[in-house]
């Protein structure tokens, strides 16, 4: 997970600066954490019914 936030970061830093990079990186990091739970509880809701 490190390796991959320190090379997005890097990567998004040489088109946005270094403050907007960052706050990037976690908002796609949480967001791509985020939607898949929904869809496990979703299915899962789903499954039960």
């Amino acid at each position: 997970t490190i390796v991959f936030y320190i090379i997005s970061l890097y990567l998004l830093n040489n088109y946005y600066e270094f403050d907007n990079a960052i706050f990037k990186v976690i908002f796609i990091g949480l967001a791509s954490l985020t939607f898949p739970h929904i869809l496990l509880e979703y299915f899962l809701e789903k499954h039960e019914k």
